[in-house]
Order: C-alpha cells, then sequence, then structure tokens
C-alpha cells in the first residue's frame, strides 16, 4: 500500500514534483488543477486535507484553497532533499533582472570549469535538474510565489542576489507592502554567513537588518566604474576586476547585472585580480525575448523585450533605445501604475505609442493621467498592434514589444508572446 500524495497546480513545477514524489513511493498522487485539458484533475476547490503531503505549485494563488493544508510541501524543497550534498544553491530573487542575472552567473560558472545550471522559475524546474543534471551549483530563480511556500528547515540558500523592488503581481497580493513582504520572506533561508547582495535601496536594508543578516554587500554600480576619460572602461570590486569593454550587453542595468553576479560567485569561489578571460566576458550572452533585435524589415528593427512585464523593466527598455522608437504595451493587467512610464516616454526617443491586450484601456488612462503628449493608439490584440506598428513605423525607427504586463489574457508565458511577435512580423503581408 503506497503513501497518499496531492499536487495542486499541474504546471512545469508540478509535474517535476510529481517525479519525486514516485521515486518516494507516493501513490495514488492526485491532481488538483482548473485546467479541463488535464485529464483526471479534480477542481482546486474540491480540495481536502486528508493526505499524507500535498504539494503546491506556485503559479496557485492560495485564494483558491478553501482549506488549511496541515503537511504542505513543494517542488523547491522535494528537490532539496535530492540534491548533491555538496551541491551549492545560489538564489536570486528581486522585480526585475533575476533571470539576466541567474543566467550570467550560470556562463560564468562554466566558463570557469565549474558544473553549473540554472533553475526554478528561470524555467527549468529545479526537481527536474536534481534528477537529469546533477550540478555542482544551481542558480536558483526565486518568484514571491515560490518563496510563500517554502518552510523553515526544509530549505536552504549558500548566497543570494537581491536585485531591486518595485510594484508587481498586485492583482494577486492587492498592495506594494503585501508584495514586498513576500519577497523579504526570502531572507529566513539564508544559510549562517552566507552573502546577501543587494541594491543601495533603503527598505531592502531594513528588512536585511531585520532578518539579522550582517554578510551582506550592497552593489553600487556607479562606484564600481573605472573611467577613462567619459567613458567607462572597466569594473573594480577591489580584489577583482574586468574589462567592461569586452562586455555586449548594453545598458546601465545590464552593467549592474552582471556585478550582482559576479559578486555572488566571488562569494562561493575564488575571484582574484583582473578576471576578463576567466570568465569569458567576451563570449556573455542575453536572453531571449530581452531587447532582443529579432527582425529588421523595410528598414525598421523589431525588437522582442516579451520578459519586461513590470513598469520599472519597461523604462529601462524605454531608456536604451536611442533611435526613435514606436513602443508596444499590454497584456494582461496586474493593476500597476501604468502612468509612471509617460515621465519615462515624454523625453526619450518614444515618437509614439501602441496599447493592446486585456490591459489597454488602463495603460491609456494612466499615461494620459500621467502626462503623456505623444500619439496614442489602442488596439485590441498584439497581432493588432503590429499590424498597425508596421503602418506606422518610419525608416530607421525601431518596434519595441516591451508589454509592462504579463502575457496571460492571450498567451501561456512571455515566451509564446516572444514568439508570436516574430511570427507577426513575419506574416504581415496576410495580416
Amino acid at each position: 500500500m503506497g503513501k497518499d500524495a496531492a499536487i495542486i497546480g499541474l504546471g512545469k513545477s508540478g509535474l517535476a514534483a510529481k517525479r519525486l514524489l514516485e521515486l518516494d513511493g507516493y501513490a495514488p498522487i492526485d491532481i488538483y488543477d482548473d485546467n479541463r485539458a488535464i485529464m483526471g484533475a479534480h477542481p482546486i476547490a474540491n480540495y481536502k486535507d486528508d493526505y499524507e503531503i500535498t504539494v503546491v505549485s506556485p503559479g496557485v494563488n492560495p485564494k483558491q484553497i478553501k482549506v488549511p493544508i496541515s503537511n504542505r510541501s513543494s517542488e523547491l524543497e522535494l528537490a532539496y532533499k535530492y540534491k548533491k550534498s555538496n551541491a551549492k544553491i545560489l538564489g536570486v530573487t528581486g522585480t526585475n533582472g533575476k533571470s539576466t542575472v541567474c543566467h550570467l552567473t550560470t556562463q560564468i560558472l562554466n566558463a570557469m570549469g565549474k558544473s553549473a545550471i540554472s533553475v526554478g522559475n528561470f524555467g527549468y524546474p529545479f526537481a527536474d535538474a536534481v534528477l537529469d543534471k546533477p550540478a555542482d551549483y544551481y542558480v536558483l530563480e526565486l518568484s514571491s510565489f515560490q518563496i510563500e511556500l517554502l518552510r523553515k528547515g526544509q530549505f536552504s540558500l549558500d548566497g543570494l542576489v537581491f536585485t531591486n523592488l518595485t510594484e508587481d503581481h498586485l492583482d494577486r497580493y492587492g498592495s506594494y507592502e503585501c508584495y514586498a513582504n513576500a519577497k523579504f520572506g526570502v531572507f529566513d533561508f539564508l544559510a549562517k554567513d552566507s552573502m546577501l547582495a543587494i541594491p543601495d535601496n533603503r527598505k531592502i536594508k531594513e528588512m536585511a537588518d531585520a532578518a539579522g543578516i550582517t554578510n551582506r554587500l550592497v552593489v553600487d554600480i556607479s562606484s564600481l566604474y573605472v573611467y577613462k576619460g567619459s567613458d567607462v572602461k572597466a569594473l573594480n570590486f577591489g580584489t577583482f576586476s574586468l574589462d567592461l569593454a569586452k562586455y555586449r550587453l548594453v545598458g546601465l542595468h545590464n552593467a549592474e547585472n552582471l556585478a550582482f553576479s559576479l559578486v555572488l560567485i566571488a562569494s562561493v569561489t575564488s575571484l582574484v585580480g583582473d578576471v576578463t578571460e576567466l570568465i569569458n566576458v567576451k563570449e556573455l550572452t542575453g536572453l531571449p525575448h530581452r531587447l532582443e533585435l529579432v527582425r529588421q524589415r523595410n528598414e525598421v528593427s523589431w525588437i522582442n523585450d516579451s520578459k519586461s512585464t513590470t513598469v520599472e523593466s519597461t523604462s529601462k527598455a524605454i531608456s536604451s533605445c536611442h533611435n526613435s522608437t514606436l513602443l508596444l504595451l499590454g497584456g494582461k493587467d496586474k493593476q500597476l501604475n501604468y502612468g509612471e512610464l509617460a515621465g519615462d516616454i515624454e523625453p526619450s526617443s518614444v515618437k509614439l505609442v501602441i496599447v493592446f491586450g486585456e490591459a489597454r484601456e488602463a495603460i491609456a488612462e494612466h499615461l494620459k493621467g500621467g502626462g503623456l503628449k505623444k500619439p496614442l493608439f489602442v488596439v485590441n490584440k498584439l497581432k493588432d498592434a503590429v499590424s498597425l506598428a508596421a503602418q506606422k513605423a518610419q525608416k530607421g525607427w525601431n518596434v519595441l514589444l516591451s508589454p509592462a504586463c504579463s502575457s496571460y489574457d492571450e498567451f501561456k508565458n512571455f515566451e509564446e508572446r516572444g514568439v508570436r511577435f516574430a511570427q507577426y512580423i513575419d506574416g504581415l503581408s496576410a495580416i
């Protein structure tokens, strides 16, 4: 007779957790998911707390679960028990930049001859990685949803980067304060004496103090710059430095992402002297769907920044574009203050804005209320936005998809949105 278990939410994380539960001898494993396409799944509202263990997936809103869960676990906790005993987990959280910091950290560690892989909210479940690709370093992207599911004593981090903190997921949390508190819960899981890297942010510093974390480093990118005339030549961390001229990712935010990656790595392995060649700086790449030039058509550059799902990340994308730009905004409304973008758009190279998707009316209203004077067009879906952009964009312009919204009104995720964006461009003659 097996041990019975339940999984609430059968996305990537839930499926990966199921593999580990089966290895642990759990059977039957009941599935609760409101996706009717999942055969044999029960509605989440029907869940009853009568299982030996219940794994909750991060995509499930706790409000959907009507009863308390007495023996709750998560995919991350199950995977933690299966990792090699000497493997280190390097955590990365924050509102923006998490995936890029994970991607850079993993590339650098592998360039140094270490075995590293990016997991978690990055898109590859930790549970799949510990079974299929055992590594010495797991670079774990942590969302607020995942952090909320962790329990003290069941999980631990060997280092942590907290990139920044701005409004996000207000549709789930209701307020910035509740969202911030969910993020700050990660401090409970930093192993004693492990290093915390944070930005120069008063709120983050205060919460690190409250959590009793003393081993921390404030990453202030401007203080790390080494200038030659008016140009930035290098980054100097004191004990080590690198030639920034060989770094291909553009924008101040990407220099900051690199700095976070390096201080995290330096906390668990040795970096001394000029590390430009050691970490193979010139070969470091960004991620798809992050300010990615996907097409050039009729002398117009089409840029896919589908990963920008917050106002802050879209603001950074706008500042990175120097040619005349047509901006595409929209998607699922996360109840953010889109009006803040008006202050970024007005003095920038953005010439006009097209809004689309579920949030289109809210974004348009916020932008006008925020003082936007530049032309603004409202359409229904992303496909319509691409079609109109092709008519409006002039030679030499950028068309920038940087939505400031999640993708779930039309697409499964930001990756699918980015892929469809490129497909719509290719099919312009047909739409």
